[in-house]
């Protein structure tokens, strides 16, 4: 018999949502109908089986989810609702440690892209709203992310913090791996005089359920290491892995041609955290840092620039 665990769709109820479950099937004319009418899918986890090897959808359960406000069918598919196991799992959280909202109602997790992340100001100009919503802890702007390899290396450390003892200030209490999600509980911001705000935020660490306090810095609301290369300076640092292709070769700011072997990882800053001198704007447009070894155990630096096709997202 096919199972289904009540908690998702519970979840996805109190999320606004209708659920529908999708029997075990590899009818893809069945599924192709079934995924005409609704707005998303929700594969959950759990002890599924696969019936028979190398089926796909033999080996996960479908919540398929219609939102409320299409409910009688005339309203054109709401894109925005988006409920992954994430979410469910942050509320259940919220729910279980019985965390409220301002109004001294049930937090509701959400989760929206669009709001900016460390401390930016809203679209309006107003102090981001952060809590209730999902988001990552991510490594902050460091002025030393260009002098050394060691940056190049997965494994990167954000800070986090504790009240002190005297309940007066924030004191630090280890740190958290780039890219863990967490959910916001608290938020303390004030503005910077910059467009943009800075104070501590109080999170749930989804992966243990403990909380801990992020610098607003520390925060961003898009997995942006999921994005195209091109796209990921706006948000923060990753690290590309190189691969040659035929057509123009990597370039250096004085437009002499660079050569890398294929792997070589790449360290993409953020947006205006180096003066851009791209050789040719037009093809060459994702600046980069590369650390060429030395042979006595030091590296050197050097921003080259690559076309965004030469260059994936490892981390």
């Amino acid at each position: 018999r096919d199972q289904l665990n009540a908690d998702y769709m519970e979840a996805v109820t109190r999320a606004g949502a209708l659920g529908l479950v999708l029997p075990f099937s590899t009818d893809k004319e069945l599924l192709d109908e079934a995924l005409s009418h609704v707005d998303g899918m929700l594969f959950t986890g759990g002890a599924d089986r696969a019936r028979k090897p190398g089926r796909l959808f033999c080996a996960l359960t479908a919540v398929l989810m219609l939102a409320a406000a299409c409910a009688g069918g005339a309203a054109e598919p709401d894109t925005t609702l988006m409920i992954s196991p994430e979410m469910i799992l942050a509320q259940n959280l919220a729910d279980n440690l019985q965390l409220s909202a301002p109004d001294g109602g049930r937090l509701t997790v959400r989760s929206d892209p669009s709001v900016p992340g460390r401390g930016e100001a809203d679209p309006e100009g107003r102090e981001p709203d952060y809590l209730g919503m999902i988001g990552f802890a991510a490594l902050p702007k460091d002025p030393k992310i260009g002098e050394s390899a060691v940056f190049v290396k997965p494994a990167w450390k954000v800070p986090v913090y504790r009240i002190s003892k005297n309940g007066k200030t924030m004191v630090k209490g280890g740190s958290l791996a780039h890219k863990t999600s967490v959910l916001v509980t608290g938020q303390q911001l004030k503005e910077n005089g910059k467009g943009g705000y800075t104070g501590w935020l109080e999170v749930l660490r989804l992966d243990t359920g403990t909380v801990c306090y992020l610098q607003a810095a520390c925060f961003v609301t898009v997995p942006y290491w999921n994005l195209p290369v091109s796209e990921t300076p706006a948000y923060g640092y990753c690290i590309a892995a190189y691969r040659e292709s035929p057509g123009m070769a990597p370039r250096d700011g004085g437009g002499k041609s660079c050569t890398f072997r294929d792997g070589t990882k790449v360290l993409i800053p953020f947006t205006g955290e180096f003066p851009v001198r791209s050789p040719d704007p037009k093809n060459l447009t994702v600046q980069g840092i590369v650390f060429t070894d030395n042979g006595n155990g030091s590296t050197t630096p050097e921003i080259v620039y690559f076309r965004d096709t030469d260059l994936m997202v490892q981390y």
